[in-house]
């Protein structure tokens, strides 16, 4: 069973759940004289995976897209792509199939697992989410609460100077931007993507219109503390959506 450790900025110390991230049309049409497209199974598995790694690459590329709460379609499929092939490939190569359904290879994610903001308690909007009560009534909170298809999921009580913490759920989004939309809303004092790290497991993805490759670690011993040693395989996924395994590595 993989320990995970969720954090979320300014609250590193709590522990907080998993939400998945799904979209209308997360990967788009396929592009002209494309070979594969990918099953359902394979985006629900690996999308919050791929989100993360396009707005890690949009960010690391200071792209005007950063702003924007969307995830580019263009971004996503680069990474989502190979890792689907991957995913739909493991009834042909029982290894992928231990890699990724026994042992649960993921990325650690960094910023699509959710949304916490903190809220002033005594904003009658504040009061109506916590009571599940949508429209709240803040026609900016409410039209956030649509346009991206939010769910409020609970209520970590600040006890401090009446704020608490408000947990979302989402689509693909990039969290970070969705933040500073939250900040503008009478109430709000803060507002982050909440984040999961799995101390076990790692996914690499170097994506390239030629020949992608995916790496995939699984870590062993006391991993809370810092795993001992590390076992990694690794994969290339071609142009032509050929599925090649490039070798295993032990390491410590």
């Amino acid at each position: 069973m993989r320990p995970l450790l969720c954090i979320g900025t300014l609250i590193t110390f709590i522990a907080l759940g998993m939400s998945s991230c799904d979209s209308d049309s997360p990967v788009g049409p396929p592009s002209d004289g494309a070979k594969y497209t990918p099953s359902d199974s394979a985006i629900s598995f690996f999308l919050m995976d791929a989100t993360d790694f396009a707005v890690e690459e949009l960010f690391a590329s200071r792209s005007p897209d950063t702003v924007k709460v969307g995830v580019p379609d263009g971004a996503l499929r680069k990474y989502l792509l190979p890792l689907a092939q991957l995913y739909d490939a493991r009834p042909a190569q029982p290894l992928l199939d231990t890699l990724i359904t026994q042992k649960c290879i993921h990325k650690q994610l960094i910023s699509c697992m959710g949304l916490m903001v903190k809220a002033d308690t005594t904003f009658a909007w504040v009061q109506n989410l916590v009571k599940n009560i949508v429209p709240t009534g803040e026609p900016g909170v409410d039209s956030l609460l649509s346009n991206y298809d939010l769910e409020f999921k609970s209520t970590l009580l600040w006890g401090w100077r009446g704020y608490t913490w408000l947990e979302f759920s989402h689509r693909p989004l990039n969290t970070k931007a969705l933040a500073r939309r939250f900040l503008g809303a009478p109430g709000v004092a803060n507002a982050s993507p909440n984040s999961i790290y799995f101390f076990v497991t790692k996914l690499e993805v170097l994506p390239s219109p030629e020949r992608s490759t995916v790496r995939f670690y699984y870590g062993y011993g006391d991993c809370m503390s810092g795993c001992f040693g590390y076992e990694r395989w690794t994969y290339s996924v071609t142009k032509d959506n050929e599925v090649i395994y490039e070798g295993y590595v032990i390491g410590d």
